[in-house]
């Protein structure tokens, strides 16, 4: 995709990454993973907590 791999973080659910003064936490996320008949649910879905100092932000 033409990113270098410095600028890539691959996170776990639960994981932390703090960047400056906000926070990114990654949270496990109900979705239909599926794509051929014989690997569903292999893939982990996530979803984010971003959080700062006044607020939190669930995507």
């Amino acid at each position: 995709m033409g990113i270098p791999g410095d600028k890539i973080t691959e996170m776990d659910w639960w994981e932390e990454k703090q960047l400056e003064n906000i926070t990114l936490v990654c949270t496990p996320a109900q979705h239909f993973s599926g794509r051929k008949l014989d690997n569903g649910q292999s893939t982990l879905w996530s979803s984010w907590v971003v959080q700062s100092k006044v607020e939190n932000i669930f995507f």
